[in-house]
């Protein structure tokens, strides 16, 4: 359920986290407004702000943790595409001092990989998961390498840092999927959602004698916590959604040198 929200529009998104929590505001005011004249109300008229401000500040705290491991995964999911386009980009430079049918081999089979990996892993990382053929593209490039290395005797070290460049964004794109598969878990909203209710449920608490009091307070804390949330959720996931990270840099690097 949580993974059709991800890929709503950034507009929709807010609509219905902004009317969510609304929602659970007014449904707290209606229940207090009802437990009002009742003991319950009568002993909740002894309620101070301090224990407002203690479920406040624990609410707080999560949602700052929460944004904290958000802001981190997007960080290094840039930094993931930025150093597999850099290797890439390494191996076609290099790759231009190769005898031209190998050059013009390798490059295609760049352009292939790259074309593979914006037209079906990108989406598919939006799910947590790869696309297979990326692999296959790979071990293309490093079988035309392979050929070069064997049919020149001159000098190897170019094609060993060509095999260098091509491992090292094997591994960027290896710390990319695993970026891609982050997130937050479930259990972490619903513990969110939990507490914002359980908040709301004292700040009316700490006005259930002064009905517009409550309805002022219940409604900003209510859009307080919605935009907090919507901020969060729309950086969650760094593949998913309308925020994602580009793969701009992965198709730069295979264009051909001078371009």
């Amino acid at each position: 359920m949580l993974d059709a929200f991800y890929a709503l529009p950034l507009w929709e998104l807010a609509l219905v986290i902004f009317a969510g929590f609304l929602l659970v505001a007014a449904c707290v005011d209606l229940l207090l407004g009802l437990l009002q004249p009742t003991r319950v109300g009568r002993a909740a008229t002894g309620l101070t702000n301090n224990t407002h401000q203690l479920v406040a500040t624990l609410t707080a705290l999560v949602m700052a943790f929460l944004a904290s491991s958000v802001w981190t995964d997007g960080n290094e999911a840039r930094n993931a595409v930025r150093g597999e386009a850099r290797a890439l980009r390494q191996a076609v430079e290099l790759a231009v001092k190769l005898p031209p049918p190998m050059r013009d081999d390798f490059l295609a089979t760049a352009r292939a990989y790259v074309d593979v990996v914006v037209s079906q892993e990108w989406p598919a990382m939006a799910t947590g998961s790869s696309s297979p053929v990326v692999h296959g593209e790979r071990m293309r490039m490093v079988g035309v390498i392979a050929e070069a290395d064997i049919a020149d005797e001159r000098d190897t070290s170019l094609y060993r840092w060509m095999m260098e460049a091509l491992e090292q964004a094997a591994e960027a794109r290896a710390r990319r999927l695993d970026l891609a598969g982050n997130g937050i878990t479930p259990i972490k909203w619903l513990v969110v959602i939990v507490l914002a209710t359980v908040t709301l449920l004292s700040v009316g608490f700490c006005h259930i004698d002064k009905p517009g009091a409550r309805r002022i307070a219940l409604t900003l804390y209510a859009t307080a916590v919605s935009a907090m949330v919507f901020l969060i959720y729309s950086h969650d996931r760094p593949f998913t959604g309308e925020i994602q990270v580009d793969p701009a840099p992965l198709v730069r690097a295979v264009q051909a040198p001078g371009v």
